[in-house]
């Protein structure tokens, strides 16, 4: 919070302003009004070598200053005050080079200062070496004769001399004093000894100074006055005029401030808090229960997975491997009873190993799609480049593959590989034993995030909607359609036959 008082920057009405923020300031302040007693040490020539002062600013303590002055100018009758006097001793070293000084009493702090500073007892004395006794070297003598006259050696000075006068404290016995009363904020007066009177010093001389003072000084200017913000209340700031001499003049001018509690320190707020709170609470503990329902969901599906994964190649097992274990021990049978026979022998044994070859064949097919380092786009396309290569070798077929590059990072899962090689497997034996074709062209490529590839040969064309046991294509498409994957074929007596799958890798 920032407050501004004081005079008007298009006026030149001064007085002094006196503030306090009640519920924060335990007393009233002013502006930074600033008067002085000050030693000016002079070298031989009279220049200025050091100035010592002793400021004078705020109130001092018991300030109950009366002052009766006079209507002239400058006063010819005395003025009385009564005020309580406040004692000071300070001890000053001479610096080096000096070789006198002056005493001044001045107003001259900031330009704006209004005020008074009265000065009783001033005794300035060098302190001996030894255990001699002082000597006093400047203390203002007044003149009986001539109240407001000067003391003896003391000259008034300033813009505005007539503020600086002598004053009379008590009356039995009265003692005199010099004070500036400054009242003009635009001036300054002050009390300093003259050229003649001058003391004379040397370097390693102490001065002991002392005197009694009392004052009350402000600032007759604008004063811009910050405050951190209090505590949530109800606060009154108070601007109060005062005269020259600190007294109150004209009504106090009050402005009221209600600082309200931040959101935070609100009831409403911590209700609310603690509601939204307790609802957090509620929504993480169910966003909880659903994440542990989703972990357990996903283990299930994970364990069905593995189970439908088993259950799987447990059947391929039993259909595929041992359908062809059980051939080659029949045709093993029928080449015992055909002993006597070479030529049934011999047909038997080459039906045996063809048998064992394929056995083989599809023993290595049912390792390689359960084994988890081919779970990846580029172990797929190798597989089915080498299924192409070996069955077309196997059938003395030309073989012409078509593979897009392919990225090593692209994960597949098992069962996807396993539908896709035997599906394509199923689609080259089809092209080799029933389209009789002379050569295959295999596509393997990657559109729309659909794994593409198509088995075409240039053999003999077929209607494939009348689909038969034979041809294998209904075994073909339930595989496709486990994975999610369509199967499309066209044939025609110029073209031959295409068999394309669109599997989705996603």
């Amino acid at each position: 919070m920032l407050f501004a008082i004081g005079r008007s920057p298009d006026t030149h009405e001064a007085s002094r302003v006196r503030y306090r923020l009640e519920g924060v300031d335990d007393r009233s302040h002013e502006g930074p009004g600033e008067m002085f007693l000050a030693l000016r040490f002079l070298d031989p020539t009279l220049d200025q070598l050091q100035l010592v002062t002793f400021k004078a600013t705020g109130e001092s303590p018991g300030w109950n200053l009366t002052v009766e002055p006079s209507d002239e100018d400058p006063p010819q009758t005395p003025i009385h005050c009564e005020a309580t006097l406040i004692h000071r001793r300070e001890i000053v070293p001479v610096p080096s080079g000096a070789s006198s000084f002056w005493v001044t009493i001045s107003s001259a702090g900031p330009p704006a200062t209004m005020g008074c500073l009265t000065i009783e007892g001033l005794s300035i004395s060098r302190l001996p070496a030894k255990g001699d006794k002082p000597e006093l070297l400047v203390r203002p003598v007044f003149s009986h004769d001539e109240p407001d006259a000067p003391p003896a050696g003391w000259v008034r000075d300033g813009l505005h001399r007539s503020m600086a006068q002598v004053v009379h404290f008590g009356a039995k016995p009265a003692s005199e004093g010099l004070a500036v009363i400054d009242d003009d904020p635009f001036a300054h007066a002050e009390w300093h000894t003259s050229r003649d009177a001058a003391p004379k010093v040397q370097h390693g001389d102490r001065l002991l100074v002392e005197w009694n003072e009392a004052f009350s000084i402000g600032l007759a200017d604008r004063v811009e006055i910050p405050y951190p913000v209090p505590g949530p209340g109800r606060y009154r700031f108070v601007a109060t005029r005062v005269d020259p001499l600190g007294k109150p003049v004209g009504t106090e001018t009050t402005l009221t401030l209600i600082v309200t509690a931040p959101v935070w320190q609100r009831p409403w707020f911590w209700v609310a808090g603690a509601g939204f709170a307790g609802l957090g609470v509620v929504m993480l503990n169910r966003a909880a229960g659903r994440r542990k329902i989703r972990e357990h969901s996903r283990q299930l599906e994970q364990e069905r997975t593995l189970q439908n994964e088993r259950l799987r190649i447990s059947r391929d097992l039993h259909d595929d491997l041992g359908a062809r274990a059980t051939h080659i021990s029949l045709l093993s049978a029928m080449a015992e009873e055909h002993a006597a026979s070479p030529e049934g022998a011999r047909g038997s044994f080459a039906q045996i190993s063809g048998l064992s070859r394929e056995l083989i064949f599809a023993l290595y097919q049912t390792v390689w799609a359960v084994n988890p380092e081919n779970d990846h786009l580029e172990a797929l396309t190798n597989h089915l480049c080498q299924l192409a290569t070996k069955q077309c070798d196997a059938a003395h077929v030309r073989c012409r593959l078509e593979v897009a590059k392919l990225s090593h990072e692209r994960p597949v899962a098992s069962q996807l590989r396993h539908h896709v090689s035997m599906a394509f497997s199923e689609a080259m034996h089809n092209a080799i034993r029933h389209g009789k074709a002379s050569e295959i062209t295999t596509h393997i490529g990657i559109e729309n995030e659909q794994l593409i590839i198509s088995v075409r040969n240039d053999g003999q064309s077929f209607d494939p909607h009348t689909e038969g046991d034979g041809n294998g294509l209904r075994n073909m498409r339930q595989r496709i359609e486990t994975i999610h994957g369509t199967m499309t074929v066209e044939s025609s007596a110029s073209q031959g036959t295409e068999v394309r799958f669109s599997v989705p890798l996603a």
